[in-house]
């Protein structure tokens, strides 16, 4: 069962399919529709006859952008996940750092695409890429995070398997980049790869 709260009324899903079954891409969430929802309240649960007071705030006030704390994460997270990834392959490990700066501005883009301020096609995404690989075979993938945890971001990382390659000359890319938002909220965005020579 399931409850969806408007701002007029409160509905009930009374539907007899079991939710398990049902995916909600399934469901219809027309709450108009008398067949699928009935009332929430009855003659034996009566709807209040004062309406029930708001509890958020009459002014949602936002702390401030923390651009210091973004930019000590990032410093951080790269410090940790190089550290980290040095550590997991037990060997020499070598981080290239122009292809690591071209990803570093191509996670910019990225963080743009996804508030909708910039446009990135495939092809030029690609183009952006053979800049980065110059003429190498590249293995590797850009993630996004909300920032809760460092260690859950090193643990996504080793999870792509991308520091496990076993070619004599690999070398990495590693870009961190931390976009921040009001009331400390950190877009976290990592782009590994790792980058061998072409056969």
């Amino acid at each position: 069962m399931t409850l969806t709260f408007c701002s007029s009324f409160i509905k009930n899903d009374c539907r007899t399919i079991s939710l398990r079954s049902v995916q909600p891409s399934e469901m219809s969430m027309d709450v108009w529709d008398k067949k699928c929802w009935k009332t929430f309240y009855s003659e034996h649960f009566p709807a209040p006859t004062n309406p029930l007071p708001s509890i958020q705030e009459p002014v949602l006030s936002y702390g401030e952008v923390n651009k210091l704390f973004a930019e000590e994460l990032q410093d951080e997270l790269t410090e940790t996940l190089k550290r980290d990834i040095r550590r997991w392959r037990r060997g020499p490990t070598s981080f290239k750092g122009d292809a690591s700066n071209r990803l570093k501005s191509l996670l910019e883009t990225l963080e743009n695409v996804k508030l909708g301020k910039q446009l990135l096609t495939h092809a030029d995404h690609l183009s952006n890429l053979e800049m980065v690989t110059r003429g190498r075979e590249m293995q590797g993938l850009p993630l996004h995070f909300a920032f809760t945890d460092i260690n859950e971001i090193v643990a996504k990382i080793k999870a792509t398997g991308v520091h496990d390659c076993k070619h004599p000359e690999v070398e990495f890319a590693l870009a961190v980049r931390v976009f921040a938002y009001p009331n400390n909220v950190m877009s976290v965005g990592v782009y590994f790869s790792a980058l061998t020579p072409r056969n």
